[in-house]
């Protein structure tokens, strides 16, 4: 495709795209919202196929949620009580509840001579029996002190969702349970439960992504305001944009492709990059003609020089994002390929519409806009003349800013917290943190048990599991244990009652009577403890959420204690559950962060020595553009901003975004070179006639991402400050240090540098 074929379907073009926006507008209704935090798994990850494993056979944590409720005044008082035992009776009869249990519903077995029968811990309707029944529960609190904590005045109540519920449809459960919670007008109310942060993250993205684009927009229109002074001015760039956002959401709808946590990065991207590329193109329009060239000729010079550049920029960072598909993570992996299909969205647009509008309409520059212009090139000539004359100066002051900012990269901080990425002030962080500071943790603690005896679990084997417990238990980091011997000494207390603190049966045959009677009557359960086979157990407990390093720390405290102090000839033990694959999620996407980066570079410099066929100009660029990571990785140390494995992305959208101002200016650069031009006046002019649209569009591409610090996401509004950041020092790279490059470098580049 060339400016003539462009030319002559101009209005074919127009008519296309305003077709697809028309289509794209009807597809948007079907754009799903997809944050499951199992799209963060590492894929291919061995302790993921392990738990999907464990998973089936005992099941997991993920349809649980519970709900923390604090009386008033105390928690045996009969209208607490009657009011939460209405309360877990209204949840029993939404539709898609599997089941709910609290205090007021709890059931204990005993063995009586008509059989075993099950009776209530209490009853909320008999206060004269509330003294009785609180002393049956203090006694029995290793089997009721997941439901009851006395020191904090609380009762849970545990509401088990229906199995593979779709996210919408969770959404809508999750609004029937928040309703009879409100009804119930209890003194205070706390949530926790996987089910419920993916609603949580589901509804804040959906807001965000809203919010998001009307900052984009409201930025972007202030500065065309400000540049163009005019309604066409404003109009053109803002449509262009417009257009390929909502093709861009409306080909993600078609395919059926979803949005996730990341997706309100979508908006920022396409609109900043997309502007940066018209603005481009109105910079070298209004160039040729204040040239005195027809519009035609503008056109075609535009496709020719131009069209060339904001191709090779959008490829690139295209390519960029690509890299991102090679990390663990799906969640990751969708960005990154959803990522380059709309940049290269925008790239289309921009250079369809834009051309052709502008030779049905033309388009004049305001006063205010060549005024600026004007300035811009005086202050060029002055920085061109400072470059000169301090070029060493320079790159030893890029030296010093390296070396210190390779230093601050060793203090990063890489414990990832699981809820950093929410705001204090929000609902799913304030209920997040009454479970860590009032109910022994808001993460929970999974290890899955391996009897090696092929008859299954025997008193030798729940010994050892007795002395784990036990060592568990006194880790001040870890509440609410339940094992193996949680499981055995219920059972065997509906037969010895007077059993005492997780006591076990004398014998084995005891115990294995137990469980045959016991088995008859009990109920298949979807959350186990001991499998159908006494081959398989599971230790569970709630755990402070101390961070993704010092959880593997206290894994790894746990894993050498059991190797000095159990016999694991007869056992085998291995830790397992959602909260460490959401560790494990983090450290791999740290991991690979590198790697990703590493590909991005590799990928640019192949691009660039395929463009430019001379090393020295791809090691400039490489240069330039990774010492703004570089800075930005300092600061981060020097700052203790937490790296997380999804803001790890951002080195890799820095730099992809980054390099598209130096692809600019080098083509630019080496087209002045084919002219005839020295190296220094060949930089001398690209400042001058490139120099403008690289500083404008890098401002727009600071002010844009920055506008991300609106977001209640933590990861978005590191991305907007460290990308603001790491675009403004590229920019001054480009504008210092490149140019002085070029000059030391200029023995090793031949003048058409092909």
């Amino acid at each position: 495709m060339n400016g003539n074929f462009l030319i002559q379907y101009r209005y074919l073009i127009v008519f296309g795209l305003a077709f697809a926006v028309f289509g794209s507008i009807f597809l948007l209704p079907k754009l799903n919202v997809d944050v499951r935090f199992s799209t963060f798994f590492p894929a291919g990850d061995p302790d993921l196929d392990f738990h999907e494993f464990f998973s089936k056979k005992m099941g997991n944590n993920d349809p649980f949620i519970k709900v923390a409720l604090k009386p008033e005044k105390r928690i045996f008082d009969s209208i607490f009580l009657q009011k939460t035992d209405s309360f877990t009776l209204a949840l029993r009869r939404i539709l898609g509840i599997k089941n709910v249990n609290g205090l007021t519903n709890l059931t204990y077995a005993r063995k009586t001579p008509f059989g075993i029968i099950r009776r209530p811990y209490l009853d909320p309707y008999k206060t004269e029996k509330f003294a009785e029944d609180s002393l049956k529960i203090v006694k029995d609190k290793f089997l009721t002190e997941r439901f009851y904590s006395p020191i904090e005045k609380t009762l849970l109540v545990f509401i088990e969702l229906a199995q593979n519920l779709e996210l919408n449809q969770a959404d809508t459960l999750m609004m029937r349970i928040d309703s009879v919670i409100q009804s119930f007008d209890f003194h205070e109310s706390h949530l926790l439960g996987r089910k419920y942060m993916e609603v949580e993250y589901k509804r804040m993205v959906t807001k965000e992504l809203v919010r998001s684009m009307a900052w984009s927009f409201g930025f972007i229109i202030l500065v065309l305001i400000f540049l163009y002074r005019s309604v066409q001015g404003v109009l053109l760039p803002l449509i262009s944009m417009i257009f390929a956002l909502l093709i861009f959401y409306g080909i993600l709808a078609l395919t059926g492709r979803s949005l996730g946590i990341l997706a309100n990065l979508f908006p920022t991207i396409m609109l900043i990059v997309g502007i940066s590329d018209v603005i481009h193109l109105l910079t070298k329009y209004s160039l040729e003609i204040k040239e005195n060239r027809s519009k035609k000729e503008a056109i075609l010079k535009l496709f020719k020089e131009t069209g060339l550049s904001i191709f090779l920029t959008s490829f690139t960072t295209a390519v960029g994002f690509l890299t991102l598909t090679t990390a663990s993570m799906t969640a990751i992996q969708n960005f990154g390929f959803d990522a380059a299909i709309g940049v290269m969205i925008a790239f289309l647009v921009s250079i369809l519409f834009v051309p052709s509008i502008l030779f049905i309409f033309g388009f004049k520059s305001s006063q205010i806009h060549n005024i600026l212009a004007e300035k811009l090139n005086q202050g060029f000539e002055k920085l061109h003349r400072f470059n000169l004359k301090s070029g060493s100066k320079i790159l030893w002051f890029s030296g010093v800013i390296a070396l210190m900012s390779i230093l601050g990269m060793t203090q990063i901080n890489t414990n990832t917290l699981q809820l950093t990425n929410i705001p204090n002030h929000h609902r799913l962080k304030i209920d997040f943190n009454f479970f860590e500071e009032k109910l022994g943790g808001g993460r929970i603690f999974e290890m899955a048990i391996f009897c090696k005896n092929k008859n299954g679990f025997e008193l030798s084997e729940l010994n050892e599991i007795q002395k784990l417990h036990d060592y568990l238990h006194h880790l001040p980091n870890l509440k609410n244990i339940s094992s193996p011997i949680t499981y055995y000494h219920g059972i065997a207390k509906v037969f010895e009652p007077r059993l005492q603190n997780l006591e076990l049966p004398k014998t084995n045959e005891k115990l294995k009577r137990y469980l045959k009677i016991f088995e008859k009557k009990s109920q298949s359960l979807s959350w186990k403890l001991v499998d159908s086979t006494q081959m398989i157990g599971r230790v569970s407990a709630s755990l402070h959420d101390l961070g993704r390093l010092r959880i593997k720390s206290l894994n790894s405290q746990i894993n050498s204690w059991i190797i000095e102090n159990l016999d694991t000839s007869k056992l085998e033990f291995r830790f397992t559950g959602s909260d460490l694959l959401i560790d494990k999620a983090h450290e791999h996407r740290i991991q690979n962060m590198g790697s990703g980066l590493l590909i991005a570079i590799l990928m640019v410099a192949i691009i660039m020595g395929f463009l430019f066929r001379n090393f020295s100009i791809v090691i400039i660029t490489l240069l330039v553009n990774i010492l703004p990571l570089v800075i930005v990785a300092g600061l981060m140390g020097f700052l203790g901003i937490e790296l997380r494995g999804t803001s790890s992305i951002i080195f890799t959208i820095g730099f992809v975004i980054a390099v598209d101002d130096t692809i600019h200016f080098l083509n630019k650069y080496r087209l002045e070179l084919q002219k005839g031009h020295s190296v220094s006046n060949a930089i001398q002019i690209t400042l001058r006639e490139s120099g403008k649209a690289i500083l404008l569009t890098s401002i727009i591409l600071f002010g844009g991402f920055f506008t991300l610090i609106h977001s209640d996401f933590w990861d978005v509004y590191v991305h907007g400050i460290l990308v603001s950041f790491m675009l403004l020092f590229a920019l001054l790279t480009d504008l210092f240090l490149l140019p002085v490059l070029l000059l030391k470098f200029k023995k090793s580049q031949p003048k058409s540098l092909q």
